[in-house]
């Protein structure tokens, strides 16, 4: 961010008069701008690099002042006597020079006004920046005559300067992911299923360690059908970029296929009756085309639930367990007593190992018994 400085005024010289024994009338030697005595000229370089080197030529003009003058005809070296420059700085200074013309006054003579004006060489100043970053450098560098020539006043100028860190080039570059997941594709015997994957990673040519995100996140439970997961990588600067994948949940077939048998019918409902009756049932029940009995697996359990309509697609408003499954003469059997059941719709669900194998819905007419149920 640029730095800014407040300065005591811009010049290329100001003088800086101070009353020296013997020489209260002599002339006057001035850097080249207007003149206000006591105010010292400045020089700002604004900001630059650390450790870089400016040049800067300082001008002078020579002027006749009362009745003490320098030598007529003298060339005279305007030079360095003190200075005050930063830490870590350096300063290189070239003097100047000043040609004292011909008609100049002797002293104890005044001036006319119509001296010729002096030849003057600019001095140089060799400026080197410090190396630490920082505002409001001052150079401040005080110029006599050779000769043991003296004026009336003191010659002074100062150089500013700000040191800036340069910045490096603006990172326009997106980073790059790596290890995208391919497109996932699972089963699921629910109406969700949580789904992880191994997350992907980014690099980048500047920032060493871009962040990564996914939407949905890895553990996510992602319903059936199909889902975009996005993961999107940003670095430092702000800069992203994104890639997609897919993940497909899909309703695993069952392992097991039951079929019942009378008195239930493949309709809905399956059986109509009153509360009280006892439903014999009758199951099939097989796997990969063959039928499966006692041998090949566990009894079959009956999960009874109390439906808010007679639709195969209700929904489930209680719950009571129906009892396990016997084998006899050839299938599984259950004799299911409806006693306390209630009147409504009831779906009866045949499990194997947890495992959905035939459902049924029945309506029983109710005759005011309570019924003892599970709520869902």
């Amino acid at each position: 961010m640029p730095l800014t400085v407040a300065r005591r005024g811009i010049a290329l010289g100001v003088a800086l008069t101070l009353a020296i024994a013997g020489t209260a009338l002599a002339d006057d030697l001035k850097p080249d701008a207007d003149v206000l005595a006591g105010i010292q000229s400045s020089i700002d370089l604004g900001e630059v690099a650390p450790g870089a080197e400016r040049t800067v030529a300082i001008n002078f003009v020579l002027a006749c002042r009362t009745s003490n003058h320098l030598t007529a005809g003298a060339t005279l070296d305007i030079d360095e006597t003190s200075r005050d420059i930063p830490p870590d700085a350096a300063l290189v200074v070239t003097a100047g020079q000043v040609s004292v013309p011909g008609d100049w006054p002797v002293s104890g003579s005044f001036c006319t006004g119509l001296e010729t004006a002096a030849t003057v060489t600019p001095a140089q100043l060799d400026v080197t920046a410090p190396m630490t970053p920082g505002a409001h450098y001052a150079y401040t560098v005080f110029f006599g005559l050779s000769n043991d020539e003296m004026t009336s006043n003191l010659v002074a100028t100062t150089v500013y300067l700000d040191v800036v860190a340069p910045q490096g080039p603006v990172d326009t570059t997106a980073p790059v992911l790596v290890g995208m997941p391919a497109n996932i594709a699972t089963t699921t015997t629910g109406a969700s299923k949580v789904v992880t994957w191994i997350a992907p990673t980014a690099t980048d040519d500047t920032d060493p360690a871009p962040t990564v995100s996914c939407s949905p996140a890895s553990g996510s439970a992602f319903d059936l059908g199909t889902t975009t997961v996005t993961c999107t990588a940003m670095d430092a600067s702000g800069n992203t970029a994104s890639k997609s994948f897919a993940v497909t949940v899909t309703l695993q077939a069952p392992t097991f296929t039951g079929t019942w048998s009378k008195p239930l019918e493949a309709t809905v409902p399956a059986l109509s009756g009153r509360v009280g009756r006892t439903i014999p049932l009758k199951l099939a029940i097989a796997a990969a085309g063959k039928m499966q009995g006692p041998r090949d697996i566990p009894a079959p359990s009956l999960l009874v639930q109390s439906l808010a309509a007679c639709t195969t697609d209700a929904a489930v408003t209680a719950m009571r367990p129906g009892g396990a499954f016997t084998w006899a003469d050839g299938s599984w059997q259950l004799n299911l007593d409806t006693s306390g059941f209630g009147g409504g719709c009831f779906r009866l669900v045949a499990r194997v190992d947890g495992e959905t194998a035939a459902t049924a819905v029945v309506q029983l007419a109710g005759d005011g018994a309570t019924a003892t149920w599970t709520r869902k």
